[in-house]
Order: C-alpha cells, then structure tokens, then sequence
C-alpha cells in the first residue's frame, strides 16, 4: 500500500527540551491513523510537523514522495494544500457559518456557484444542513467543532489532521463527531488524529501508534495494542 507520509529518524526540541525523539512512522493512502497517549507525549507537536507548521531538528518527511524538509515557495504551498489541520478547540469567525465554510474556497479564487454548491454538500458531510445563515459563534461547542470538520473538508484534502477532536465535548457530540470522521474518510480522505482516549482509539482508528515522552512504544493494528501489548506501557 502506498504511504502518503513517510517519517525517519525525527526529533523535535524546544530549546533543552526534547519532545520528539527518533519518530520513525508510514501512514498509508486511506487510513485513519490514530496517534495515542497522555498529555505532554509528543502528539500536538508532531502533527504540526506534519503539516509544515514547524520543522524537526533531525529526520525527515516525506508527503507523496517529496521532502517536506527541502521543499520550498510554490512547491511547499500546494503540498500543504492537499491537507488540512483541525485544532481540538472549534476556533470559527464571527460570520454565518456559509462564510466561515466558504471562506478557504474564497481564498483560493473558486467560483461564487461553485463555492455554494461545496459548501452545501460539506455541511451535510457534518449534519449541519440549515444552518448556513446561523453565527457560527452563536453555536455549542460541539457545533462549532463540526463547522470547523465543514471548513476543513470543503477543501477536498488528500489528509486531514485532527488534534484532540473531541477532547472538549460530551459523550454524545463525541459519538457524532466519530461518525463524521467514518464518514470523511468514505469520502477517500487519508485522517491522521490525535487522542488520549483508548476506547476512541481502538473504535475509529485503522493503526495506532502508542506514544509516550516522545517516543513511539508500539505501532500496530488496534487488535494487537489491545491484546498484544509489546511493552508495559502500551
């Protein structure tokens, strides 16, 4: 199967700090790769390598073949074009929830009919059909979090990113915003997402990587982190 990201040797520091040591990881076409583990192991920072934001101190990445490591100007944008990175918090405009979907389309020059027909098919992706005209900051936390899902997908990403999705929500926007991520991925969105919840982990995800201070303690299949755990902390 072929990987969209490629990961060798990588390690991350804040200043002495070490919060990523030697990550070595593949993530296939298709998947939905969990990356599992407390607070303060090395999740948030190794999405935010995987999306550009930040580079490693040692290692590489590849995305589809390319260096992310080497790549620069245009190349650089229109890789990270193809992914999109949703934060834990529901972070929307004071707008209608239509411009805040809208508005990455905008940036991007797409059409005024083209914007309105992909923004009415990614609301009804997160079940938010009706709701174009409401202030998205007028809406509940697990609203808003599904509006942010809409802005992401409306892009039409290879990769989505999920940092924490439903660290702030009940148990019940919970179980909707899992449905959701089946859901985008049907749609043949590669999602990489990061929790601290184990029974979220073994349910949605395709692999898990088991993560502690910075290190990967096991990479496998959700059936043998949870009946062959290959050390005392997994």
């Amino acid at each position: 199967m072929r990987a969209v990201f490629q990961i060798s040797g990588l390690s991350k520091s804040y200043d002495e700090k070490r919060v990523l040591e030697d990550i070595g990881l593949k993530i296939n076409i298709g998947e939905i790769f969990c990356i599992l583990g407390p607070s303060g192991s090395g999740k948030t920072t190794l999405l935010r390598l995987l999306n550009c934001l930040e580079k490693p101190n040692n290692g590489s990445i590849y995305f589809n073949g390319t260096n992310l490591m080497t790549a620069r100007g245009v190349e650089l944008l229109s890789i990270r074009r193809k992914m999109a990175l949703v934060f834990q918090e529901g972070v929307v405009f004071d707008a209608s929830v239509y411009d805040n979907v809208a508005y990455g389309l905008k940036v991007r020059g797409i059409g005024r009919e083209e914007i309105r027909k992909k923004v009415k098919e990614a609301l009804e992706i997160v079940g938010l059909r009706g709701y174009a005209k409401r202030n998205a900051r007028t809406l509940s936390g697990g609203e808003k979090q599904r509006v942010t899902f809409a802005m992401a997908t409306v892009l039409e990403p290879e990769v989505l990113l999920f940092d924490e999705p439903t660290a702030n929500l009940d148990p019940i926007n919970e179980e909707i915003i899992n449905e959701i991520m089946l859901r985008i991925n049907a749609l043949g969105i590669t999602m990489v997402f990061t929790t601290h919840k184990q029974e979220e982990a073994l349910s949605l995800a395709t692999r898990i990587a088991v993560i502690n201070k910075g290190r990967f303690e096991q990479i496998g299949a959700p059936e043998d982190i949870f009946y062959r755990p290959a050390t005392p902390f997994a």
